[in-house]
């Protein structure tokens, strides 16, 4: 193959070199004939005038002239066409280098690109490795790939939440040693009994590995909040990673600490929260879902945002859980959700609407200082413990109806913008709405008050109603204020007090007469002299018919 090849080669320079050799040949003619006509031809043609007689020496002199003239020009000429060759040979060479440039640049890239399939195949191959140690090289692998490849991250972090969502259960350490281990029988175990329990404790460092991983690369930077690290630029020095989503549906977490982290959405539906989870300051750009999950230690979201729907309905906590500060820009939904220990949304705000309906909760509920600026559902909810909705503020309607409060409820100056309904709510123990301001309908027919119930000093602007409610323990509405309509058919088994209360309104006869107003019995109105549209509610002496 060698001979055969010969030939072609010494071919090729033969073919180029015959173009170039009449090339050559024409430049000669062509050279010659510009010099024929610059030192004869020229001079002869330009000085001939056949009506003028000029002296030899004129002629000559004449021709001379001429000749240098034609000289210089044609010398200005080569001058521009050596310029013009060098500079198309100069455009050349930069064309060349350009296009050079470029395919290396492609080619580069190309190989580059192979590189990075390549260590990703092979490192996703590595994560089903039976070794612990290959799985964790595995995940370094993987992640140093996307911190030097912005475009990858998304899948990458794809990678790391589908191996948290396969399949794990966590070691039992405390599991009290079987009867047969704690005998003196000192025949030594199997080799491969030992394994399952090495391989777990194994796994969890992996998983422990692949989750601090992520949670490193998701916590923004600092003097920045987590809304504003998501307009960042990716960049390989960065460590944040901006634009992630993360789906870490019914996946099993150990610990895990997402402690000021930015995501744009994330799944945590059915997920298993081992230990304590931490979500303290992160922001969720988008929708985040926590329905059905269950956290078996406690739960920390203090400070977070969810700039989207917030989901955790049917969620349980089995531990403390701190939503203070928390805010939501969407809905709040923990509707059925299980709140066994401690339930703190102090200073919490819902720009949405909040679901709390048939929600449970075992420990103290603190909402004191929330904001709903929708509607905050209660409806239906068991409270075990104390509930706390102090100086709570609800600008679209309250749904209370049907809950069950066991322990002390308190919403002593919460403001109720909208409709309050406390309908056939129970209150078993010191129910509080003390200085609390409801502008829209009161509702609390048929509610059930066993212990004292204390309405001192808030205001009613819309309708009161507590037609059918039932008081066991004392009643306390002292300076209170009634501005709408009001029922109060109600039970009285304790001391009812309306001392100081205002009754508003008395000229409109849209709110009174009939019985758009029913004081309870024992009570009625005394108008103020100076002012008989106002009265206050004062006590009259009981008939036999009162008891």
């Amino acid at each position: 193959m060698a001979d055969d090849a010969a030939p072609v080669e010494t071919g090729r320079p033969n073919e180029e070199r015959g173009p170039r050799h009449w090339l050559w040949s024409l430049a000669g003619v062509v050279a010659v004939a510009i010099l024929l006509f610059v030192l004869w031809w020229g001079p002869w043609l330009f000085t001939r005038h056949p009506s003028s007689e000029l002296s030899d020496a004129e002629e000559l002199k004449a021709e001379n002239d001429v000749r240098t003239t034609l000289v210089q020009t044609v010398a200005g000429l080569a001058v521009a066409a050596g310029a013009f060759v060098t500079y198309r040979t100069f455009r050349q060479n930069q064309l060349e280098q350009a296009n050079r440039h470029d395919r290396e640049e492609r080619t580069y890239k190309l190989n580059q690109s192979q590189q990075v399939t390549d260590t990703y195949t092979k490192a996703v191959e590595q994560l089903g490795h039976k070794e612990a140690p290959v799985r964790l090289g595995a995940l370094y692998s993987l992640v140093s790939l996307a911190q030097d490849n912005p475009p990858r991250r998304q899948t990458v972090v794809d990678v790391l939440c589908a191996y948290l969502r396969m399949p794990y259960t966590p070691s039992r350490r405390d599991e009290p040693t079987s009867g047969l281990a704690a005998t003196n029988d000192a025949t030594p175990p199997a080799p491969d009994e030992g394994e399952p329990q090495r391989d777990t404790v194994q796994e969890l460092q992996v998983r422990q590995t692949a989750q601090r991983l992520l949670a490193d690369h998701l916590h923004y930077p600092p003097h920045t909040s987590g809304t504003d690290a998501q307009g960042t630029e990716p960049s390989p020095e960065a460590i944040f990673w901006p634009g992630i989503s993360i789906d870490l549906t019914g996946a099993s977490l150990v610990d895990l600490s997402l402690r000021s982290a930015s995501v744009i959405r994330a799944d945590f539906s059915r997920a298993t929260f081992s230990g304590d989870a931490s979500f303290d300051g992160a922001t969720f750009s988008g929708d985040a879902r926590f329905d059905g999950a269950t956290f078996s230690g406690d739960a920390r979201f203090d400070g977070a945002t969810f700039s989207g729907d917030a989901r955790f309905d049917g969620a349980t906590f089995s531990g403390d859980v701190w939503f203070g500060k928390a805010t939501f820009f969407g809905d709040a939904r923990f509707d059925e959700a299980n709140f066994h220990g401690y339930g703190w949304f102090e200073k919490a705000t819902v720009s949405g609407d909040a679901w709390f309906g048939r929600a449970t909760f075992s420990g103290h509920a603190r909402f004191d200082k929330a904001t709903f600026s929708g509607d905050a559902r209660f409806d239906r909810g068991t409270f075990s413990d104390d509930a706390r909705f102090i100086e709570a503020t609800v600008s679209g309607d309250a749904w209370f109806g049907g809950a069950t409060f066991s322990g002390a409820a308190w919403f002593g100056g919460a403001t109720f913008s909208g409709n309050a309904r406390f309908g056939r709510a129970s209150f078993s123990s010191h129910a509080s709405f003390s200085q609390a301001t409801f502008s829209g309908y009161a509702w609390f027919g048929k509610a059930t008050f066993s212990g004292n119930a204390r309405f001192d000093e808030a205001a009613f602007s819309g309708h009161a109603s507590f037609d059918g409610a039932t008081f066991s323990g004392h009643a306390l509405f002292d300076k209170a204020i009634f501005s709408g309509k009001a029922w109060f058919h109600v039970t009285l088994s304790g001391h009812a007090s309306f001392g100081g209360t205002r009754i508003l309104r008395l000229d409109d006869p849209e709110v009174n007469g009939g019985r758009r107003r029913v004081w309870p019995n024992g009570w009625a109105v005394h108008p103020d002299a100076d002012d008989p549209a106002r009265g206050t509610l004062v006590r009259v002496e009981s008939t036999a018919e009162d008891g």
